[in-house]
């Protein structure tokens, strides 16, 4: 966690020329540690308007603090102007002593979408119930996601941004990924019933039956969420260099309900 770790500086020399061969919006390069472990490093950019990669890090430890499932990472600061968060690739294991590939396949590609096609959470909740090797967990854990997307205005929440991995011949949910707040985007990308993608509690409770949840245990979760999200991100912003007065601008990213 300390960007001064001397560790972690050894680093710089690999990733301060990002390539653009993992894709996306963000210039990245992909890492490889001393251990052989791969890592996805994504960096700040001279356009970035807020902190983009320590508010990625702090979204990433807050996910964790509820619960959810996250890879490793680590926030990485150059200098007052360049920063970079790498998160460990959860595509990759070990295995006799050399990392391997998992297979990866987007929700997008799952569903037979394309970028365009109205979809919702239910599209994905029906494939797991349908696929998973571990249906009830991944279902909780996406319901919990869509929770915790509304506690801290994570709107790029499309289904490139959703997956799943390929184990022993079943498919399971991928560990989140890509969770940036938004201050412009005030719904979600997608709906959470078959219509509506506003950032809705009350809706969101009403779709629990469909991840095989009941209304108390779902409020309980969504009770946690927002709790756990107020009482600790301004102090994880602040963990990653984050400013107040970037902080007061970003509030309205992290509603108390």
């Amino acid at each position: 966690e300390d960007n001064k770790d001397p560790y972690e500086k050894k680093w710089i020399k690999q990733l301060i020329v990002p390539g653009s061969s993992l894709g996306g919006a963000r210039p990245k390069s992909s890492v490889k540690d001393e251990y052989g472990a791969f890592w996805i490093a994504k960096f700040s950019s001279r356009n970035d308007e807020f902190h983009v990669p320590a508010w990625e890090k702090t979204l990433n430890e807050l996910a964790a603090m509820v619960g959810l499932d996250v890879p490793e990472s680590m926030y990485i600061e150059f200098d007052s102007l360049s920063s970079c968060f790498l998160s460990k690739r959860f595509d990759r294991n070990m295995k006799d002593g050399n990392y391997g590939r998992i297979h990866f396949t987007s929700a997008m590609t799952m569903l037979g979408k394309i970028d365009g096609d109205s979809a919702s959470y239910l599209d994905i909740a029906e494939f797991i119930k349908q696929n998973s090797s571990k249906p009830q967990k991944d279902l909780y854990e996406l319901w919990s996601r869509i929770a915790f997307n509304m506690a801290v205005s994570n709107t790029d929440d499309h289904l490139r941004n959703h997956g799943f991995l390929l184990k022993n011949n079943f498919w399971e949910l991928s560990p989140l990924f890509d969770i940036t707040p938004s201050l412009y985007r005030s719904e979600l990308s997608l709906n959470i019933d078959e219509y509506n993608s506003a950032k809705d509690t009350s809706l969101l409770l009403e779709t629990a039956k469909y991840y095989a949840m009941d209304f108390d245990t779902a409020t309980e979760r969504l009770t946690e969420i927002f709790s756990i999200v107020q009482k600790n991100w301004r102090r994880i912003a602040s963990k990653y260099g984050i400013s107040n007065n970037e902080q007061a601008l970003m509030k309205k990213c992290f509603p108390e309900s």
